[in-house]
């Protein structure tokens, strides 16, 4: 791949690899094509270490590899951050042969201490605010994307190609989770600067994932008679083609062969569940389970609600009868807080 965009003029590329657990991200971002010394590798994934022994016990070794999972631990946000910020201009620093590829797995441990960052210093920060009034939160957050962004380009400045690995995350709908729908953990900034984006699943008939394309690879090029045009080079779904030892070999091909305005084949084209990962929306299962949960909800609330006004018509008698919250507590078995509040609630609703 790192050749392929050197080729093709594609300097300074980003690329965001997410997916199932498992998948084999870590293996495609360090599939790119770069040689291990090539390589910066900042690793935060546990299986990382692994791959690294793997390569040491062969006599090779990254351009600079840092154990950022086992070097933050216990660490507070803005520890980490400064960490984080230790080990970019580490980068600068290094010769270019060994930074033609970075790659950072994952991605969110970093992007997560940006806002508490801003957070703490607004002052440093201040050119994203309103320069009037009391700044928001909003603002902070928003302050944090234009901080990730700015980080995310020097980054990309410094080789040929940036991979940012991240897991995925909940989908929720406010404030209700739905259940087997997820999307991937990275912010605004990740999903506008990045050239390509994949999200890996796995593929049943084969070792090597499937990508589906959350974000097109495009090649431009000059037709006679035509002028500059540009060619969608990936299907929204690759398939790894038989024979293929890595989905960059995939990609390779499609370089050569863009699928262009073709109509995608059977292999190409996103079923209803991969389709609503790439558009983010919903299949209609998960449709029909958050419709059932929220009836399952709202049946729950009136359940309550009529068995509160059951409750305190009882406690209401009681207390008549008695004059004290505390036989009223004995006789239903609750607390007398809880029987205060009912015979109010219920005195409330007679008058």
């Amino acid at each position: 791949m790192i050749n392929l965009l050197r080729e093709a003029g594609l300097r300074h590329a980003i690329v965001h690899i997410t997916g199932e657990s498992d998948v084999g991200k870590t293996t495609m971002a360090l599939e790119c094509g770069a040689l291990p010394e090539e390589i910066v590798f900042i690793d935060s994934d546990i299986k990382g270490a692994t791959k690294v022994s793997q390569l040491a016990s062969t006599g090779m070794q990254f351009g600079m590899y840092r154990d950022a999972l086992n070097d933050t631990r216990g660490m507070l946000e803005i520890e980490r951050y400064q960490y984080y910020i230790g080990v970019i201009e580490e980068i600068r620093q290094l010769d270019e042969s060994k930074r033609r590829a970075i790659i950072f797995d994952t991605w969110e441990p970093f992007e997560k201490t940006l806002q508490p960052v801003v957070s703490k210093d607004p002052k440093k920060f201040r050119e994203f605010y309103s320069p009037m009034g009391t700044i928001r939160g909003s603002e902070i957050w928003l302050a944090s994307f234009d901080y990730e962004a700015e980080i995310v380009g020097e980054l990309s400045a410094l080789c040929d190609l940036l991979i940012l690995v991240t897991h995925v995350k909940n989908y929720n709908v406010g404030g209700k989770r739905i259940e087997g729908k997820v999307v991937a953990d990275c912010k605004r900034p990740v999903v506008q600067k990045s050239l390509v984006r994949i999200w890996l699943k796995h593929n049943p008939k084969s070792s090597v994932p499937i990508g589906l394309v959350m974000k097109r690879l495009g090649k431009t090029g000059y037709v006679e008679d035509k002028g500059i045009r540009t060619v969608n080079v990936l299907p929204r779904k690759i398939t790894p083609r038989e024979g293929d030892e890595s989905l960059w070999d995939t990609i390779k091909y499609y370089w050569e062969h863009p699928i262009g305005n073709r109509k995608p084949e059977a292999w190409e084209t996103p079923d209803e569940f991969e389709l609503s990962i790439l558009e983010g929306t919903l299949t209609e299962d998960q449709k029909l389970t958050f419709r059932l949960m929220l009836q399952g909800e709202k049946e729950a609330d009136e359940f309550n609600e009529a068995h509160d006004a059951e409750l305190g018509a009882k406690a209401l008698v009681i207390y008549e009868e008695q004059g004290n919250y505390r036989a009223v507590a004995d006789e239903l078995g609750i607390t007398i807080p809880e029987a205060a509040r009912l015979v109010r609630e219920a005195s409330s609703g007679d008058s």
